[in-house]
């Protein structure tokens, strides 16, 4: 074997333990003891959530505790969950009703546990009471030193909730505390149940999902019946401990054609244990760009021997906003029908606008008319004319009933 070829196997063999990641040694387990503490609280690593009882909420004795916990460690490592009522000894639970490991970050060692429990509290007074769950791990101490026996806390959540008599009215209980969590909530703000003059809209709107133990979550809208439009799909923290809701939503829907439209937004959240869950939530609202129309206008174009000439139209639609503009000089409002008084003789011009309730801008066609009114110059000579031509006509008629009786 060449020196070269001893060489290479050489470098090769002590660099395989870095090439191949090892078996880390496994950690040790928390000690299984019935009780936990003192407690000392450290830096938060994990998530504690009760999901019954509620608080400020009735319920009747006996009730049922329902609590999930959720930590990250080397291969899934848990600690130590405990349970204290009313501010009492801090009992262990070891027995859970599901429990979940899976990897949860870039190392191929690091681990997210999730775990479900239930415990049966005791029968209570009536009044107001308190419970609280603790996530940590216990330090037994060593017999040369006892004061290092420690519960140190990572984690935890504590709920005021109310014992009631059986007699009570609006009282809950586990399965209606569950029920109500795990239903996803949908709130619209934009857009209402309205009529809009334009033909895009903004999309505003949030999803609440206060169950933590959701493991994914999607969001869609559809228009008027259309295949769902996706707008949010994710994996999601089991425990969100910080925040409940996927938000917000802003965006715009645009192509919108005059008339009714229905948009419905979707969300489906998959909650671990509970399983899948969805909600929807409609709005309905109408798109008007058209401009009303103006027509029968009384005015036309034509010469008019008066001062005061009645102004009547017809508009298709409802109105928030009537005015007439007469000879540029203008837009005046009006609220109908009504009289031109007052106009100068000489060439006219009028249009009428109109508004509809939403907006748009309808215009009339614009019309030129002419008033001439009649001076008393022209007015005598029409008169004297007109006499004698009655004088003309009665001295015809008396020659004719003359020569008659001839």
């Amino acid at each position: 074997m060449t020196r070269e070829a001893s060489a290479l196997i050489l470098v090769l063999l002590v660099s395989f333990p870095f090439l191949i990641p090892l078996p880390v040694e496994a950690q040790p387990e928390p000690p299984d003891v019935d009780t936990l503490g003192p407690v000392v609280f450290c830096d938060q690593s994990g998530g504690v959530v009760i999901l019954s009882p509620r608080n400020s909420t009735n319920y009747v004795n006996q009730m049922q505790l329902f609590f999930a916990v959720e930590a990250n460690g080397m291969f899934g490592q848990f600690g130590n969950v405990g349970v204290s009522l009313d501010g009492g000894v801090i009992n262990s639970v070891t027995d859970f009703i599901d429990k979940s490991v899976v990897q949860s970050g870039p190392d191929w060692y690091w681990y997210r546990t999730t775990v479900l429990a239930s415990v049966m509290l005791p029968t209570l007074s009536e009044g107001t009471h308190s419970v609280t769950v603790y996530y940590g791990w216990q330090y037994l101490g060593i017999p040369e030193n006892p004061s290092l026996q420690r519960y140190e806390v990572f984690a935890h959540a504590t709920v005021d909730y109310m014992v009631v008599n059986s007699d009570a009215t609006n009282v809950s209980t586990a399965v209606s505390d569950i029920t109500s969590y795990t239903k996803p909530e949908i709130s619209i703000s934009s857009p209402s149940n309205l009529t809009f003059n334009t033909n895009s809209l903004p999309l505003n709107f949030t999803v609440g999902h206060i169950q933590p133990l959701a493991t994914d979550a999607s969001v869609y809208y559809s228009l008027d019946g259309e295949d769902k439009i996706s707008i949010f799909s994710a994996n999601v923290s089991r425990i969100d401990f910080v925040k409940n809701k996927i938000t917000p939503f802003n965006l715009m829907v645009g192509n919108l054609s005059d008339g009714l439209h229905n948009l419905t937004v979707y969300a489906e959240i998959t909650y671990w244990h509970y399983g899948l869950s969805s909600a929807s939530t409609s709005v309905q609202f109408t798109i008007d760009t058209s401009p009303p129309t103006i027509s029968g206008l009384s005015i036309a174009n034509k010469t008019y021997n008066l001062q005061n000439i009645t102004l009547s139209f017809n508009v298709d639609e409802n109105t928030s906003w009537i005015a007439y503009n007469l000879d540029n000089q203008g837009n005046e409002t009006i609220q109908g029908n009504m009289t031109l008084t007052g106009l100068s003789d000489g060439s006219h011009s009028i249009v009428i606008y109109a508004n509809d309730t939403v907006g748009n801008m309808g215009k009339s066609n614009t019309v030129f008319f002419t008033v001439n009114i009649p001076t008393a110059e022209n007015f005598i000579p029409a008169i004297v004319l007109s006499g004698m031509i009655v004088i003309v006509v009665a001295v015809g008629l008396l020659v004719y009933f003359k020569k008659r009786k001839r």
